[in-house]
């Protein structure tokens, strides 16, 4: 630990490379009755507050009446690259909902129409969140760092919002911070001591991102309520779009917002949609080696909320980075358990993934065929705080 001035150790068997728990310095420590310990203190970084991050937005905060129609939110939330708005209940800023592009999913498998009007949708059942909890509304000065630990505890399995409404000191509201706030605030770190402390030019995507296996397939004969029914069912925000063994590419929440806002039928097939929606030409993989920095880069300018990761000199996909992903860097790089560490446990021969059959009745509705088998990641995140790596947690930005 002091030659390599680091404060954990894994713990591997002797006999193989499975990982059997962790040694910090404090263990030594207590354990060897050392006098006068000198332990290294971490760096902390807390990064710029939230409402520094919000202000270098051009556009205001998106914000609909609870007549507005589903169409036009869902239009006011694909044309500004937002994944929320606001809804105004009445007149009252304290009286307010939030419309996220997870809410569009859910309204477009249960049938709700683009003519469907906001307040009715929010009255229904398939509605998850009329009110902001008040553990999501924070304070201007809250540091980056600290918004990204609620939001990745907000996007825990269950739950279905991981915004964050930014309240001002007079009471009013200066906007929704998102994990696309996050991936912005990386991006625009402004020395390279600030770029050091966050870890942004070491630490590589394929520390953070998905692994391909713990990431949803649907195929080109599915249909889009088939594909994102199968998104919601499994708390996901990104499925692989295959035909056989190649990815054609990716279904997301961006998807059944451009589906709602056209009006287009819910049993069209995945294969017909990709091939007559508009899609704006940019870069949409990264290689493996790419640091996270670099891929904030990437998201922030072409407001881009998933990239495909690929390995060279193949190109085969090996994972699938979002917004969400970055800020879980952000949290676990400030914690005393250095996640981003493990990495390197994926490249060991350990089962890292096992198989979950969807079941058929899920999708009320849906085909009576069976689902194809969706892979979750075995280190998946069981609540008790958040982790760099594969998950079934709600994700966007």
């Amino acid at each position: 630990m002091t030659k390599h001035e680091v404060d954990h150790l894994v713990v591997v068997s002797p006999c193989g490379s499975e990982a059997v728990g962790v040694l910090s310095s404090l263990d030594v420590v207590l354990h060897t009755k050392a006098r006068a310990p000198l332990l290294r203190s971490l760096p902390s970084w807390a990064g710029p507050s939230v409402a520094e991050v919000l202000e270098k937005r051009t556009e205001r905060p998106g914000i609909c009446t609870a007549g507005s129609s589903l169409g036009d939110a869902a239009g006011m939330l694909a044309d500004s690259g937002r994944t929320s708005v606001i809804v105004e209940v009445c007149r009252d800023e304290s009286s307010f909902g939030l419309l996220t592009e997870n809410d569009m999913v859910r309204a477009y498998i249960n049938g709700f129409g683009r003519e469907t009007v906001v307040e009715d949708w929010m009255k229904s059942a398939a509605f998850r969140h009329a009110v902001v909890p008040q553990y999501m509304q924070v304070p201007p000065s809250m540091p980056l760092s600290d918004a990204a630990w609620i939001m990745c505890r907000a996007a825990e399995p269950g739950r279905t919002c991981h915004h964050l409404v930014v309240r001002a000191v007079t009471g009013g509201r200066l906007g929704v911070f998102s994990a696309l706030d996050v991936t912005r605030a990386l991006h625009g770190l402004p020395t390279e001591l600030d770029v050091a402390k966050a870890g942004a030019d070491g630490t590589t995507v394929d520390a953070v991102m998905k692994l391909v296996a713990a990431v949803p397939r649907c195929k080109l004969e599915d249909t889009i309520r088939e594909a994102l029914g199968t998104l919601d069912l499994f708390c996901q925000n990104a499925s692989l779009v295959v035909d056989g063994d190649d990815v054609l590419g990716l279904i997301t929440p961006r998807c059944a917002l451009q589906a709602l806002a056209a009006g287009v039928p819910r049993d069209l097939s995945v294969g017909a949609w990709i091939r007559t929606r508009h899609t704006p030409d940019v870069p949409r993989e990264v290689p493996s080696g790419t640091s996270i920095k670099e891929a904030a880069a990437i998201m922030t300018t072409h407001s881009l909320h998933h990239l495909l990761v690929v390995d060279l000199p193949s190109t085969k996909p090996v994972g699938v980075l979002s917004a969400l992903d970055l800020a879980r860097a952000v949290v676990s790089m400030n914690y005393h358990c250095p996640f981003v560490s493990l990495g390197w446990l994926r490249r060991m021969n350990v089962p890292t993934s096992f198989s979950l059959q969807a079941p058929t009745d899920a999708l009320k509705g849906s085909s009576s065929r069976k689902r194809p088998a969706i892979g979750l990641a075995a280190d998946a995140p069981d609540g008790s705080r958040p982790r760099v790596g594969a998950s079934a947690s709600n994700e966007g930005g």
